[in-house]
């Protein structure tokens, strides 16, 4: 049976939805995905709310830069960049059947950050989106109340303390990917954005 995804962007009006690999602005400088559009799996609908109405309270709006990825995308990506500092190593067995991979491959991580929703602009955050390099890691993890004076640190520390208040939890080596972790048991899938709107 087909698991259940939800279009973010159609689901929650209050973010936004860019997609640097559906375009040529990401790590591997071409377009990867076929759809600009963001699915999660349906047990993340509640929290995401949650967040959705947090965030009405304040100038800042979630955009969301990755979200479900299918399980081939995934192998793609680790031919490139086999390191699993950075990157879920994706596993089939013999017989093809998916092992192992990243979280997005079953829906239950995003990738995300702030804008302000007056100008739309991005906050600013402790490096670009998918810089694999040592700027991206949560360092201030320890050290809140320093990073907080950092306004480099400080957007990217407001966002981890909203989704890791929502079932969410941050990935140590990049402030952008937040991995569901209340429901792990579902499996990872290989389904295209072309299946999942189907």
């Amino acid at each position: 049976m087909k698991p259940k995804f939800i279009n973010v962007g159609e689901t929650f009006s209050d973010f936004k939805v860019y997609l640097p690999y559906a375009t040529e602005d990401n790590f591997v400088r071409k377009k990867v995905y076929s759809s600009h559009q963001a699915f999660v799996h349906e047990v993340m609908i509640e929290s995401l709310g949650e967040i959705q109405e947090r965030l009405k309270e304040t100038p800042y709006q979630l955009l969301i830069l990755d979200a479900y990825r299918p399980f081939s995308i995934q192998e793609y990506f680790w031919s490139l960049c086999p390191d699993e500092g950075y990157l879920a190593k994706p596993i089939r067995d013999d017989q093809r059947n998916i092992v192992k991979g990243s979280n997005h491959n079953r829906g239950l991580a995003i990738d995300c950050t702030l804008t302000n929703r007056a100008s739309e602009s991005w906050m600013p955050m402790p490096s670009g989106f998918d810089e694999f390099n040592e700027k991206a890691h949560r360092v201030w993890t320890n050290q809140k109340k320093k990073f907080l004076q950092d306004e480099n640190y400080k957007y990217a520390i407001e966002l981890e303390e909203i989704l890791e208040g929502q079932g969410f939890r941050g990935n140590p080596r990049e402030w952008w990917h937040f991995d569901f972790v209340t429901h792990l048991e579902i499996d990872y899938v290989d389904l295209s954005f072309e299946e999942l709107i189907s």
